[in-house]
């Protein structure tokens, strides 16, 4: 799984006006939920939405005002007509702890009813799994190459992920 660096300001639980404020300025509010702790920051909006319109998966290094903290996307919040990032919810890793998160699926091959004329849709584009973020990889790579007929769709119950 491949991380981002990041570094956010810590910032007070005002309400919307100081949120929208701080949307107005180029920042994103940001929570960090931990073992029984919510730390409220904000984070530079280009730099998050680098890593929210990616297909990876990111393990997220969020240095506090001097405070490190290794977490994981939650929830991101999207505005209705603009679809900038409002807000967004991280979860703070453990290490050992296994813990649900979503991983991109990447399609690889090519079928034989592709390569006879038709035409593969892809219905999911991430699978939601748990595990120690730490084994799981980058993407789920699932080859739907079949010589033998056509499969007229993939079950996700099918994929199975299997640590290094």
């Amino acid at each position: 799984m491949k991380t981002a660096a990041i570094a956010a300001q810590r910032r007070t639980p005002e309400g919307s006006r100081q949120a929208a404020r701080e949307r107005r300025e180029g920042l994103v509010p940001c929570v960090l939920y931990g073992e029984g702790t919510s730390t409220y920051f904000t984070l530079d909006h280009v730099a998050l939405q680098k890593i929210v319109h990616s297909p990876n998966t990111y393990r997220i290094q969020l240095e506090i005002d001097g405070k490190e903290a290794m977490a994981l996307i939650k929830e991101v919040q999207f505005h209705p007509v603009n679809n900038n990032i409002m807000h967004v919810d991280f979860l703070e890793l453990n290490v050992g702890k296994k813990t649900n998160l979503r991983l991109g699926v990447v399609l690889t091959g090519q079928s034989v009813g592709v390569r006879k004329g038709g035409r593969m849709v892809q219905s999911f584009r991430n699978l939601k799994v748990r595990g120690v973020p730490s084994d799981l990889p980058d993407t789920l790579e699932m080859s739907y190459t079949s010589s033998i007929s056509p499969l007229p769709w993939l079950n996700r119950g099918w994929l199975r992920v299997i640590a290094n």
